[in-house]
C-alpha cells in the first residue's frame, strides 16, 4: 500500500486524475483571470499552460526510467481517450428542458 491506499487497480489512477483536474483547473482559472495583464504577443493560454506543465514535470526524466515514463504516458492516454469518449457534455441552455 502507498499514500493512495490500495496501490493496485484503477482507484489510485482515478484519485490522481481527479486531483490533477482540480489543480489544473485552478491554474488555468488563475491564468485566464490575469490574461489582461499579459502582452498582446503572449502565447495563447493553452500553449503557456502546456509549457508550464512541461517545465515543472521535466525533472521527472531524471527520477524515472524512460520506459516507466512511456508506460505512464500510455496509461494516461488511454484514460484521456476513455474519458473523452464516455463523458458527454450537454448544453442545457439550448435544450427544451423546463426548470
Amino acid at each position: 500500500m502507498d499514500e493512495h491506499g490500495d496501490s493496485t487497480g484503477i482507484e489510485p489512477i482515478c484519485d490522481l486524475l481527479v486531483a490533477w483536474a482540480g489543480q489544473g483547473a485552478l491554474v488555468i482559472e488563475h491564468m485566464a483571470r490575469h490574461a489582461d495583464h499579459t502582452s498582446d504577443d503572449a502565447a495563447p493560454l493553452d500553449v503557456t499552460f502546456r509549457h508550464l506543465v512541461r517545465e515543472v514535470l521535466g525533472p521527472m526524466e531524471d527520477r524515472h526510467p524512460a520506459a516507466h515514463l512511456a508506460a505512464a504516458a500510455d496509461v494516461l492516454l488511454d484514460a484521456q481517450r476513455t474519458l473523452a469518449d464516455e463523458i458527454l457534455l450537454v448544453d442545457l441552455a439550448g435544450s427544451d428542458r423546463e426548470e
